[in-house]
């Protein structure tokens, strides 16, 4: 990465352009290890079952390096074969190994069993795998982090500074951690029985297409009102680093994606 000029656009498709005129062509994967061996290994598992991950349902993927995984807890967007979404990820994952070189956010102390499945061409057993380059951790300044923040999350952040150091305990999931109703209701029940001061990050529940949570509806009645002098609530999303930077925050309940 240039340490003068802005990386303007990372392109999967330009590898199909430099392939033929055999210009030296390096994929940049911004996800761990284990996130590169399940995309690697995509291909090989399309071609040994015509049946989506969605109807395999508990059916157990062995990805190599990684321990199994049932087929039901395959990110949304690869869950149907017929799916737009499922066809890039699967342009993507035959693409990968006719790159020169493959650069990881990650290090190889951190995840030593699947970087050498990679390395060894379990993944791709077909082909060659390419060189394999650890490079992370790379973590985005805190200056830059702070640019663009929503009001929501400098009152967030201007509401952590009000409350005693390592108070707080933080409940965040992760862009993907969605939860029925009813549990939603059950972690509440706990928050305020607790009698602990929190920062809770709550998303729309499963199956539902609203792009925000409705507070009100999900929460038991009257729990944001009794609860407001020692917690806050925030939809959707929430600066993550940013809040764990701060003194007050003293607990962190999250799904360790």
């Amino acid at each position: 990465m240039s340490l003068t000029s802005k990386v303007l656009a990372l392109v999967t498709s330009a590898i199909h352009v430099s392939y033929h005129p055999q210009i030296p062509t390096y994929y940049y994967f911004t996800s761990c290890a284990s996130a590169l061996a399940a995309i690697l290994y995509l291909p090989t598992i399309h071609h040994h079952t015509t049946r989506s991950f969605r109807e395999l349902g508990d059916t157990l993927l062995r990805f190599p390096g990684l321990p199994p995984l049932k087929a039901s807890d395959m990110p949304d967007a690869l869950y149907d074969r017929d799916d737009p979404a499922y066809h890039y990820f699967l342009n993507v994952a035959t693409c990968l190994p006719k790159s020169k070189g493959i650069i990881m956010n990650t290090i190889e102390t951190l995840e030593p069993r699947v970087i050498k499945a990679i390395r060894d061409g379990a993944c791709v057993p077909n082909e060659v795998t390419p060189p394999i380059y650890c490079i992370g951790p790379l973590i985005v300044d805190a200056k830059d982090r702070a640019v663009g923040l929503s009001d929501a999350s400098l009152e967030c952040l201007a509401w952590l500074e009000l409350q005693p150091e390592k108070s707080v305990v933080l409940l965040c999931f992760g862009s993907r951690g969605k939860f029925s109703e009813v549990q939603l209701k059950e972690m509440a029940k706990g928050l305020e029985m607790s009698g602990q001061r929190f920062l809770w990050v709550v998303k729309s529940p499963l199956n539902s297409n609203r792009t925000e949570p409705d507070l009100e509806a999900l929460l038991p009645k009257g729990f944001l009102e009794r609860t407001k002098d020692r917690g806050l609530v925030m939809k959707s999303w929430a600066p993550q680093s940013a809040i764990l930077r701060r003194e007050s925050i003293g607990g962190f309940v999250t799904h360790c994606g």
